[in-house]
Order: structure tokens, then sequence, then C-alpha cells
């Protein structure tokens, strides 16, 4: 399933996300935070 970056930012605006979107490299970059891991970012290409 195919999608562009444009919902996707929709949708984690939507959701009061903080993220970035990379228009440059193609692609959206959002943290997340949980107590069970230090760092972890999630790059959607």
């Amino acid at each position: 399933m195919a999608t562009t970056r444009a919902p996707i930012a929709r949708y984690l605006h939507e959701r009061n996300w903080t993220y970035e979107v990379d228009s440059e490299n193609d692609r959206t970059i959002a943290g997340v935070r949980a107590e069970n891991v230090e760092q972890f970012l999630l790059a959607i290409a």
C-alpha cells in the first residue's frame, strides 16, 4: 500500500505528534518516547 508524505504528515499532525518533513531527502521523521527504549526514531521514506 503506497501513500505520499502529505497524508502521513496530516495523520501525525491530527494526533499531535512532533515530526519533521525532510523534503530534500523525501522522508518524514518522528521521534517516539518510551520507558523501555532510550531513543527510537521512526523514518518514513
